[in-house]
């Protein structure tokens, strides 16, 4: 089942959730800790975790529109092979739409 929870736009430390190693472009950025820069004020991510396969981003985008405007979606996939490390963050337009994704779907699939 698909693993959700939100990531605000405040400081959050991802080593303690489960050790990610994340890079969106312009304005998420993390090794030890994340935080959206001015641009992204009002914004919600979501980690999408445990993602089949065959689930590609024009799916998860068709998705998980049904839910709001989704700025930036990215699978996190492997630099030598491309296949899709069974991870994603869905960049929302809205933090409260973001939160109401991870609180409903987590573990839902």
């Amino acid at each position: 089942s698909l693993s959700l929870f939100l990531i605000t736009n405040t400081t959050t430390n991802f080593r303690s959730k489960s050790k990610l190693a994340l890079s969106l472009s312009s304005g998420i950025n993390a090794e030890y800790g994340a935080t959206l820069d001015k641009s992204y004020k009002g914004t919600g991510v979501v980690y999408v975790g445990h993602i089949p396969d065959h689930f590609q981003e024009k799916e998860m985008r068709q998705f998980f529109e049904q839910f709001g405007d989704i700025l930036k979606l990215r699978i996190s996939r492997s630099k030598k092979t491309s296949e899709s490390k069974g991870y994603a963050f869905i960049l929302y337009e809205n933090e409260e739409v973001a939160k109401i994704v991870a609180d409903s779907m987590n573990d839902y699939i």
